[in-house]
């Protein structure tokens, strides 16, 4: 039986890294993406996974990786879309626009653009909103 392929942004540190571990322990080969190389190559070869570079805000960059991570797994099953920026808690009607597009679009934008990419084959996607 082939191995699903999870695809985790923002998995070089934090909750995306540990939910790579994760997923790893649980039988699927990891995708470990983040905008830091070091820390993403770092959780990958922890996990026998592979790791990309991409920014999740340049649709350019998700496409070139998600391209990757389709070669490299020969499919894409989930998507763990994690990666984003601290922003403030806020209202949604009172959130600063600017705020908005450094810290939130980031991540909303891989919700949208991980789906459309690979929709007619994905098992399931899960978008993490993170506040402190």
């Amino acid at each position: 039986m082939t191995r699903r392929v999870a695809f985790v942004t923002g998995g070089g540190r934090g909750i995306g890294a540990a939910t790579a571990y994760r997923l790893a322990a649980a039988g699927m080969a990891v995708v470990v993406a983040d905008r830091d190389s070091s820390a993403a190559r770092s959780v990958a070869s922890a996990v026998d996974g592979l790791a990309v570079q991409v920014d999740v805000s340049r649709p350019d960059e998700v496409e070139a990786a998600v391209t990757r991570a389709v070669a490299w797994g020969g499919g894409l099953h989930y998507a763990y879309n994690n990666a984003g920026v601290p922003g403030v808690v806020a209202e949604l009607a009172e959130y600063p626009d600017k705020v908005w597009t450094t810290s939130r679009r980031p991540t909303r934008s891989a919700e949208w653009r991980l789906p459309r990419r690979w929709q007619r084959s994905c098992g399931g996607s899960w978008t993490v909103a993170q506040a402190s």
